[in-house]
């Protein structure tokens, strides 16, 4: 039964996959990632690794959204690179080096970072600071400034894309340029804290 799904999708499914495919990339702005799956029957060996990634239409797309799933045996960049071409617009990802390389290949494609995967690196190293300290640690401070940048979002989402980008632009933006100057006055301290 699973060989009848597996050819029914090869032979019908995939032409839907295709479309929807083509009709993601005309977006301006999609999400990626990537994540382990274990497969028993792929030529490998029982529990192979293999990797599911994952392109989705970026959250403010709720009229039409497309999330579609590109099965890989391995983590090269030559997966995401073949389903991206022709893309132009911002891909938000986390920090896997591979989609860095393709904002150098691919002129019109802009890597954004996602904010929550930015956000998880300062809440473990507060685990990590003793209670009493907490309070004063930079990984605190920083999650403070990330929790202003969220607050302003969570504002913006029921708006037009229009009054979004005023609004971002005057009241984000200004929190986001003070994070990394911020960052950037911290980074040495960190090192020595940590």
């Amino acid at each position: 039964m699973a060989n009848w799904t597996i050819h029914c999708g090869e032979r019908y499914l995939a032409i839907i996959y295709d479309y929807l495919h083509e009709r993601l990339l005309e977006y301006h702005v999609i999400q990626a990632d990537e994540t382990t799956v274990l497969v028993n029957h792929d030529g490998r060996d029982a529990g192979a690794k293999s990797f599911m990634w994952a392109y989705r239409t970026g959250q403010n797309y709720t009229d039409k959204p497309i999330a579609l799933f590109d099965y890989q045996k391995t983590r090269k960049i030559d997966h995401p690179r073949d389903f991206l071409e022709g893309f132009t617009g911002y891909c938000v990802t986390d920090g896997y080096q591979v989609y860095h390389t393709l904002e150098n290949e691919q002129e019109d494609l802009k890597i954004a970072g996602c904010w929550a995967h930015a956000r998880r690196r300062y809440d473990e190293a507060l685990k990590a600071v003793p209670k009493a300290e907490r309070s004063k640690s930079l990984a605190r401070l920083a999650l403070k400034q990330i929790q202003a940048i969220y607050r302003e979002e969570s504002k913006l989402k029921a708006l037009t894309p229009e009054e979004r980008l005023q609004l971002r632009t005057l009241n984000v933006k200004p929190l986001v340029e003070a994070y990394f100057k911020w960052v950037k006055q911290n980074v040495d301290k960190v090192l020595s804290e940590y």
